[in-house]
């Protein structure tokens, strides 16, 4: 029961689909991690199957490229993007690391977060449109994995601060037991992107552990560890890295 519970947790916080009312204790959240991954196939099922359809009814590169940016901010009501949002804000004002942490914490956007957002989603829209159908799948695949290697970068990385939802799903976390999960995760999404593209699949995953290897470094040179809006900010650009690979191996046909 407590492995159900979180999962619905895990489905409440990082999506829109509705679920059951758990309270949210700590021994009920001793394996939301563990999910997270599940959370992004999910969103990487829909995703695929929004492609093949606006495919199917001859709908436009840009029309279609729009709808698939929006779907997965739609269905997680935009909660890495928030974490997108403040991690530019703060990484962006070249301050102390006592000043980047304020940032982090502040409510209010600036304007680094807005055009660094904008940017982003130029990048995104540009890729997309020129990702074929025979390498959407690595773009699905994508949303697990970016998860996956999230998930495990929060069991591995110290936090930045004793509060808010990652610190807590982090240290209510059976850690042994949530690190082999992963590790699972990892390998599957792994072998499934090497399926799906063996070349540009093999590309994928060694782009997306070595972005997430440097990722984390810097995260705790500037930020002395991890915390939800950086794992929101990881997850998204994890995303983009997968996108541009599918989009290169569409145009060079590998």
């Amino acid at each position: 029961m407590r492995v159900l519970r979180s999962l619905v947790i895990a489905f409440a916080m990082y999506s829109k689909i509705p679920m059951p009312r758990v309270d949210w204790k700590k021994e009920n959240m001793r394996f939301v991690l563990c999910f997270l991954p599940l959370v992004g196939a999910i969103a990487g099922l829909l995703w695929y199957f929004v492609y093949r359809m606006m495919i199917y009814i001859g709908a436009g590169t840009t029309a279609r490229a729009c709808l698939l940016i929006a779907l997965p901010i739609l269905l997680t009501g935009g909660i890495h993007v928030d974490g997108y949002m403040d991690t530019m804000d703060a990484v962006n004002s070249w301050g102390t690391r006592e000043k980047k942490l304020m940032i982090l914490e502040d409510s209010h956007i600036g304007a680094f977060s807005v055009i660094m957002t904008i940017v982003y989603y130029l990048l995104m829209l540009a890729v997309v449109s020129e990702v074929r159908p025979e390498n959407a799948l690595l773009v699905a695949a994508g949303f697990a994995y970016s998860r996956s290697l999230t998930g495990t970068a929060m069991v591995y990385m110290p936090g930045n601060k004793r509060e808010g939802l990652a610190y807590t799903f982090t240290e209510a976390s059976d850690k042994p037991k949530v690190r082999i999960a992963l590790l699972i995760s990892n390998i599957l999404c792994a072998a499934a992107m090497i399926l799906v593209s063996p070349y540009a699949g093999f590309s994928a995953v060694a782009a997306g552990a070595l972005w997430t290897l440097l990722f984390c470094r810097k995260m705790e040179r500037e930020f002395g560890g991890f915390s939800g809006d950086l794992c929101g900010c990881l997850i998204l650009e994890l995303e983009l890295v997968f996108a541009a690979i599918a989009a290169a191996a569409s145009l060079v046909v590998i």
